[in-house]
């Protein structure tokens, strides 16, 4: 069985669908430092961009807790 590949064809839909996706993905981070700032209240310097962001991604098990009843809040 012989395929004939169109490699000049993939490419560019390769190329596309990678153009496509980075700038979804800078799209959704763009949203997602706005968010951080709107939880922070002000602008947010880059480290703590990341260490928002890794909170936000970390894996927490157990039940999901309110936040101001762990703290002793009400």
């Amino acid at each position: 069985m012989n395929m004939n590949w169109d490699w000049p064809t993939i490419r560019e839909q390769s190329k596309k669908g990678f153009t496509w996706a980075s700038q979804v993905a800078l799209f959704l981070q763009v949203v997602f430092y706005l968010f951080a700032c709107t939880m922070a209240g002000t602008p947010v310097k880059p480290r703590d961009f990341i260490a928002f962001t890794h909170y936000c991604a970390q894996w927490r098990p157990g039940p999901v807790v309110n936040a101001s009843a762990e703290r002793g809040l009400r």
